[in-house]
């Protein structure tokens, strides 16, 4: 697009060129073409520096090019022309969640939640950067309102379990780990979680069942084989420990703390030569007890 050209044709005003360059930016944005969304979006704010709409859709652009700094200064334009859109907080609040300023994305949330108190998505994402804080309780108060909001999202109960695990709620955890497998009977890492909490609970036969579901779902993850193998190995069932963890081992040859657990379960089997062996290789690379 020319302006100057269009100009001497048509003798349009700036802010008529400016939404031409504005709409065919926002073409090329929803085209997932983000440079070239920028370049027109560059020539709508320089005719027409109070096009607000410009400054959101070229923060939306920068942003899906992970250039969160540039895309914060839009949102800011953006906010100073119109303080009150809740999505304008939102974005922006994302942007700086992945620059892992988390104190000040909460605060966006914060704001695009008293704009509107029903902003689901704004609940489950300050619950996030809650989580990420280590403010596990404050995370949790976050999910329970966008669990109201949205009951069904599987995610919502596997991010709050993920927070009780922190504060060692294990029975609450594995509640909420249940809940989104039930509702997303694929969702492999709510099985991987669920099985360690119940690790921790010392409820070793429930553990194994949940690593089961998961290896079905990811055969290749050693640290399933090996978790599993911890959990064989409190039941005294330590040949289907040494199973497991050479089946770790063979996923991944330098797991160092794989080869001192199976040392450990021939040890208890009385094979001291083989245990002698993998603490050897364990220390070769680089276990220190």
């Amino acid at each position: 697009m020319n302006a100057s050209g269009l100009l001497g044709d048509h003798g349009l005003y700036a802010d008529q060129f400016a939404n031409q360059y504005y709409t065919s930016g926002t073409e090329h944005l929803d085209q997932k073409r983000y440079s070239q969304a920028i370049e027109d979006l560059n020539e709508a704010i320089r005719l027409d520096p109070q096009h607000v709409n410009a400054y959101y859709n070229r923060g939306n652009a920068y942003r899906k090019l992970g250039l969160y700094e540039l895309a914060i200064l839009d949102f800011d334009a953006y906010i100073r022309l119109d303080p009150n859109d809740t999505s304008a907080y939102f974005t922006r609040a994302y942007a700086f969640d992945e620059l892992d300023q988390h104190d000040r994305a909460i605060e966006d949330y914060t704001e695009a939640i008293r704009l509107d108190p029903q902003y689901a998505n704004a609940y489950y994402n300050r619950g996030r950067a809650y989580r990420k804080r280590g403010l596990y309780e404050q995370a949790i108060l976050d999910f329970d309102a966008y669990i109201r909001l949205d009951p069904d999202d599987a995610s919502a109960y596997f991010t709050r379990a993920y927070a009780y695990g922190e504060l060692d709620q294990y029975d609450r955890a594995i509640e909420d780990y249940s809940e989104a497998i039930r509702l997303d009977p694929q969702h492999v890492n709510a099985y991987y979680n669920k099985g360690n909490a119940y690790r921790k609970l010392g409820l070793y036969e429930l553990a194994i069942m949940d690593f089961d579901a998961y290896i079905r779902l990811d055969p290749d993850d050693a640290s399933a084989y090996f978790k599993r193998a911890y959990a064989f190995d409190e039941l005294g069932q330590h040949d289907r420990a040494i199973e497991d963890l050479d089946e770790a081992i063979r996923i991944d040859p330098t797991y160092a703390v794989a080869y001192n657990n199976r040392g450990v379960a021939y040890q208890r089997l009385g094979e001291r030569e083989l245990a002698e062996r993998d603490f050897a290789k364990a220390k070769e690379l680089g276990y220190e007890p």
